[in-house]
């Protein structure tokens, strides 16, 4: 999961620097799809939501040892759906670890993650930020599910006349 999420991520990415300008919306340099969504060029700096500008190594570094973890997490993991969970999301880690990596200018890290998907009232995000967030609330629904009682009533009937506590005699 994790390689397909890299892979549909730089794809998308690399189409969306060719044919897109980053800057102001204009129609030349964005792409109107459907009522609010439209593809809009910006290149984050920072963390989510363009939080954080100028700590992209240490976003960077971060997204390295969480995306060796998650893997090492999901090759243990005895259930599919909580190891297609943690592919996703260190296939969206890894993604955006490689924008910072080979779109450096000013040193190691130094990065900027291409965004494009932009709906207009939510920041501008792409595929990886997708696997992210989605594999998070995934994984929290998840864990809500199975801590929850499957049962909470009693399957089996109580006894019509329960038997009286024998006790012993007082001295």
């Amino acid at each position: 999961m994790a390689a397909l999420v890299v892979a549909l991520d730089q794809v998308t990415k690399q189409w969306a620097v060719s044919r897109l300008t980053a800057g102001p919306c204009t129609p030349e340099t964005c792409f109107d799809v459907f009522w609010t969504l439209r593809f809009h060029l910006h290149f984050n700096r920072g963390a989510s939501f363009s939080t954080g500008q100028g700590l992209g190594p240490w976003f960077g570094v971060l997204a390295l040892f969480m995306s060796v973890y998650l893997v090492r997490q999901a090759v243990k993991e005895p259930s599919l759906v909580v190891t297609v969970l943690f592919g996703g999301l260190a296939g969206g880690a890894i993604g955006n670890l490689v924008d910072r990596l080979f779109r450096a200018d000013d040193g190691f890290l130094s990065g900027a993650v291409t965004d494009f998907i932009d709906f207009q009232w939510w920041p501008i995000f792409n595929i990886a930020d997708m696997a992210i967030v989605g594999g998070v609330l995934s994984l929290i629904a998840l864990s809500l599910m199975r801590t929850l009682p499957s049962d909470p009533l009693p399957t089996e009937p109580l006894p019509a006349d329960p038997q009286p506590c024998e006790q012993e005699p007082r001295p």
